[in-house]
């Protein structure tokens, strides 16, 4: 019997490319799982609600302000909109949280699980912030602390935040994976030559 293999968006992409890089500085981030989450906006009580029916992390309960993000262990929650956030985690603990938001009656919300139309992408490099430039029109050194950014990338919509000095990651449409990884793969090229 064949056993199902879960294939993300770049081993169809550019898996041939990804072996031939060996040590690139741009990755993709797999094992993820991502929910969309529509609440009424800046509604605290609804916020811990939601994150206690899904038995996330406490630092996930409070609203976002705008263009921002917040993470525990390995959840993390985006700011994309006045009532959109989206919920990031491991895609093993994916249909149990869906489940439980989607059965709470406590949260009026909307719950779609889109973990099928994205990716992260990881960038860990000495000039990574140069990088970052060579193809984003937004102003990388904004992004301190928890902000994040919806920009794009190329041409590419993308969302965009820094774990630190050296090291970004980007959650971009499945379709695009293979565009945003070569042109970041090609830009960190330029700088390392």
């Amino acid at each position: 019997m064949i056993e199902p293999r879960r294939e993300t968006p770049l081993d169809l992409g550019t898996g041939s490319q990804k072996t031939k890089l060996g040590s690139s500085p741009v990755t993709e981030i797999t094992g993820l799982g991502f929910l969309n989450l529509r609440v009424k906006p800046n509604d605290v009580a609804r916020f811990e609600a939601l994150a206690e029916a899904a038995g996330l992390a406490t630092a996930l309960a409070a609203p976002l302000a705008v263009n921002t993000f917040a993470s525990a262990v390995d959840q993390s929650l985006f700011w994309l909109g006045p009532d959109e956030r989206l919920l990031v985690l491991p895609h093993a603990s994916l249909v149990k949280v869906e489940s439980a938001l989607t059965h709470s009656t406590a949260v009026p919300s909307a719950v779609t699980d889109v973990a099928s139309g994205y990716t992260i992408i990881g960038l860990a490099a000495q000039f990574a912030d140069e990088i970052v430039r060579s193809s984003c029109p937004y102003d990388v050194a904004k992004l301190t602390g928890n902000r994040c950014a919806q920009t794009l990338l190329g041409k590419a919509q993308v969302l965009l935040w820094k774990l630190d000095a050296s090291r970004y990651r980007i959650l971009v449409r499945r379709s695009y994976a293979g565009y945003c990884y070569q042109r970041l793969t090609d830009a960190a090229r330029q700088w390392a030559s």
